[in-house]
């Protein structure tokens, strides 16, 4: 269902989550590292799931959720988030090396990069002198980690970005345009 390269091995990690990516190999600068593979939900489908099954998904679009179904949990989903990343996002479901990455060292990404929907929040124990020591689903719009990520993030989150920074409204999903007219509608009835 995933791509784990050659090299990388999970690993208990008692201090996130229970479990991590490490490498046994050096990986350079932009090497491939994984691709996240899964069935695609809504936010309304990824909400009715139990939360032990949200827990393995990774945000593509606005509101679409590549989710990794429980019976086949592994690899590429134990990859943990740092606010001082050594791989970052290529498209939407592949993580690359953002520089050379040693031989055991932790494989981590920033969230932020990728995921913009409610149900992220977290308390951040990454360690990282730059830790944000809370992760939110409006981390994106940080200036800073636009700077730091910069063209790093999902297209959909790149999208957002760009319409902000020109003063546009970034476009809207049906389903949020569709909900928009129902709140218009009622509001015209009342």
């Amino acid at each position: 269902m995933h791509y784990l390269a050659d090299g990388l091995v999970v690993r208990e990690f008692f201090g996130k989550g229970g479990k991590g990516v490490f490498a046994m190999r050096r990986f350079e600068r932009g090497a491939l590292l994984c691709a996240w593979g899964g069935a695609i939900m809504t936010g309304d489908e990824l909400r009715r799931l139990q939360r032990g099954e949200q827990f393995y998904a990774v945000q593509i679009e606005d509101d679409l959720h590549l989710v990794t179904p429980c019976d086949h949990v592994g690899g590429a989903d134990f990859v943990n988030h740092s606010c001082e990343p050594n791989a970052i996002l290529s498209g939407a479901s592949n993580l690359v090396a953002r520089r050379r990455i040693e031989p055991g060292e932790e494989v981590c990404f920033d969230y932020a990069t990728s995921d913009s929907h409610d149900g992220l929040r977290f308390a951040c124990e990454c360690g990282a002198p730059n830790c944000r020591k809370f992760v939110r689903p409006d981390d994106w719009r940080l200036p800073e980690l636009q700077r730091r990520y910069r063209g790093s993030f999902s297209p959909y989150l790149k999208r957002r970005i760009a319409a902000e920074a020109s003063g546009r409204r970034p476009a809207q999903t049906a389903h949020q345009r569709g909900a928009e007219l129902h709140q218009d509608g009622r509001a015209l009835l009342d």
